[in-house]
């Protein structure tokens, strides 16, 4: 085999491990939770999804997700699949897979009372007003009088 062969053969090689290597790490990447919070398009309680309508905040338009569920979904807010109904607002931590299945860890359902409800410690306090009443102090028009102006020439 000639140098030049080999130089090829070798160049081939290396192309080939970056290229697993990178396919590995884009696997790994998709390990990560996931976060989206939106609305609800539709549920398919029989395929176990739900089709989620979301705002992406890196490219500012709105898109659409299909979440699958399975036994090891925890539900907040509702006891299961089948207690989600459009229109409803969820907040979501689910894997994607190389395959493009989204599997929900957490699907939590907002409550229209949990987001009307103001904790007692985030309202804001009264504040004592400090000085004089502004009201007192100001002059009636009448009051105002123009001090005359000495202008030179």
């Amino acid at each position: 085999m000639s140098a030049r062969n080999r130089v090829s053969m070798c160049a081939v090689i290396i192309a080939m491990f970056f290229c697993n290597v990178s396919s590995s790490w884009s696997q790994e990447a998709n390990t990560e939770p996931q976060w989206l919070w939106g609305e609800v398009e539709a549920v398919n309680v029989q395929a176990k999804t739900v089709q989620v309508k979301y705002l992406d905040y890196d490219m500012d338009i709105e898109k659409e997700l299909v979440i699958t569920v399975d036994d090891k979904t925890k539900f907040e807010n509702a006891k299961g699949l089948e207690d989600i109904k459009v229109e409803d607002t969820v907040s979501v931590d689910y894997l994607s897979d190389s395959g493009g299945v989204n599997l929900a860890m957490t699907v939590s359902v907002e409550k229209l009372e949990d987001m009307e409800d103001v904790p007692a410690d985030m309202q804001e306090p009264e504040l004592e007003r400090v000085g004089s009443d502004p009201e007192e102090n100001v002059a009636a028009p009448s009051e105002v009088q123009a001090e005359p102006v000495d202008v030179q020439q």
